[in-house]
């Protein structure tokens, strides 16, 4: 039901329960392509991992970010698997934690989509900012009047 109400808007309500979200993901991870994902806040064109400015990026947002971030002075550089902190993750387990950027000495996480694991990296690094939506769509508004045509320059692969 969850699934269907996402599919029509575009949005997703407030899960019930784990057990619902749990048969969200099932449903999302059984879409044969990301076309019910064009209305929603994270855009198909958003997800694509791409190339600028030489950096391998793992979406669009990531490189509105690291554009917004130099833009106003600060710092930015994309971790290539540099840095790592350790984590539990769902089953248990420990795993590693690879943050998107370091900016000023401190960490940033760029967010489309959430999993679980996101969330308990979340909780257990809270030295890192995650940014998401609410954050970074002002810096992709703010890019297109400062820097018309930024987009231009990420090549999707």
């Amino acid at each position: 039901m969850t699934f269907e109400f996402f599919k029509k808007t575009g949005k997703i309500k407030t899960f019930e329960s784990m057990e619902e979200w749990e048969e969200f993901e099932k449903d999302c991870c059984k879409l044969p392509s990301l076309d019910p994902f064009i209305n929603s806040p994270l855009k198909k064109s958003h997800i694509k991992k791409g190339i600028a400015d030489a950096i391998k990026f793992d979406s669009k947002w990531e490189y509105a970010f690291y554009l917004y971030m130099k833009d106003n002075g600060h710092i930015v550089k994309k971790n290539q698997k540099e840095i790592f902190f350790f984590y539990i993750n769902e089953k248990g387990k420990q795993g590693k934690f690879y943050p998107d950027f370091e900016v000023d000495s401190t960490f940033a996480e760029v967010k489309g989509q959430w999993n679980k694991n996101d969330l308990l990296k979340q909780e257990q690094c809270p030295f890192v900012i995650f940014y998401s939506a609410p954050e970074i769509e002002p810096m992709i508004k703010e890019l297109n009047k400062t820097r018309p045509g930024w987009q231009e320059n990420y090549l999707s692969f």
